[in-house]
């Protein structure tokens, strides 16, 4: 089962491919056909399959945490006062 999230990255991904435009590529001027956008996604998805590691997964994964936790308003900061020694 997908995740809405996750339907919405891909799409965003989707679009993001069919209107891209730098001096190297133009989606819109090339009039990319839906399946070679597609295609085009299938291959930058496999790539970042092949290419994963750890310290890039490890901060994704800190990035979601934090993010969770910033959603949570009812989370009380405790301030605590310096010791001095």
């Amino acid at each position: 089962m997908v995740s809405q999230p996750l339907d919405q990255s891909i799409a965003q991904l989707l679009s993001r491919i069919s209107n891209y435009r730098d001096r190297d590529f133009d989606g819109v001027r090339m009039s990319l056909q839906p399946q070679e956008v597609e295609d085009i996604a299938t291959l930058l998805i496999e790539q970042l399959s092949v290419n994963l590691k750890g310290a890039v997964l490890a901060n994704n994964l800190l990035v979601i945490r934090n993010r969770v936790k910033l959603q949570r308003p009812w989370m009380i900061v405790r301030i605590l006062p310096k010791i001095w020694v």
